[in-house]
């Protein structure tokens, strides 16, 4: 397993409860999914260029070790994985 997702439960948490803050209501049972491949993440974000997308209450994002196939640096995992935090927290009540 990759290292950033071994740490995952300890950073998230504390990240989360950070912005959740700043919101006036939070999204409920936000799940994070960890797509294995390039394609896989393409088919759900529909961007061949993505390594990130959120839908509803999921995040789905491309595994660390895999982010260099779509000309990211593996060292914007939780960047990126922020980001989409954010935005699902602003997009939470607006669809």
């Amino acid at each position: 397993m990759d290292e950033e997702i071994r740490v995952l439960d300890t950073r998230l948490p504390y990240f989360y409860n950070m912005i959740r803050e700043a919101f006036v209501e939070e999204p409920k049972d936000v799940e994070i999914v960890i797509v294995g491949d390039k394609g896989q993440i393409a088919s759900i974000s529909g961007d061949e260029n993505t390594v990130a997308c959120t839908k509803g209450n999921r995040i789905f994002i491309l595994e660390p070790s895999k982010f260099e196939e779509c000309e990211h640096c593996r060292d914007n995992f939780y960047k990126v994985l922020y980001q989409e935090l954010v935005h699902m927290f602003y997009l939470y009540k607006r669809n």
